[in-house]
Order: structure tokens, then C-alpha cells, then sequence
């Protein structure tokens, strides 16, 4: 599927990297994947600390660098959704 010419969220929220630099999938539905990573933006947890909907961002950024360890999941098909 090609993106151009298509327009996805790119709100504060989200963002266009996937987690250990897998490829993103935009729709997880119709993917082969055997399973599927995804971060939900929840920041209902706590009252008067706002900032849990970061987290899955931060761990999708921090997990960038990791991708130059070995390959944890051979074997398996996977897929990073957005």
C-alpha cells in the first residue's frame, strides 16, 4: 500500500516510527503478522499529572536504539502499528 497522498494523524501524540524499527502497519487487520505491537495514549490515570500519553512515543523512541541487538522474534512475522 503506498502512502502517498494519504493523510494520517500526526497529532502530538502519535508518530510515523515504529517500535524497534519494525514497519509500520496501518492497518493491522489486514496484515500477516503474527502479532502486532501498538501504544495507546491513556492520560486518565492520574489527576493533576498530565504526561501519560507520551509514554508509548518515548518507548517507541527509546526502542530505536535497540535495534541493533540481534533479532529477538526470528521466526515470526511482525509488524509495528501506528
Amino acid at each position: 500500500m503506498s502512502t502517498l497522498g494519504h493523510q494520517y494523524d500526526n497529532s502530538l501524540v502519535s508518530n510515523a516510527f515504529g517500535f524497534l524499527r519494525l514497519p509500520l502497519n496501518f492497518q493491522p487487520y489486514d496484515s500477516d503478522a503474527d502479532w502486532v505491537i501498538t501504544g495507546v495514549p491513556f492520560d486518565m490515570a492520574t489527576s493533576g499529572r498530565a504526561g501519560g500519553r507520551h509514554g508509548p512515543a518515548a518507548i517507541r523512541q527509546v526502542s530505536t536504539n535497540l535495534a541493533w541487538e540481534h533479532n529477538r522474534f526470528r521466526g515470526t512475522s511482525t509488524c509495528a502499528s501506528a
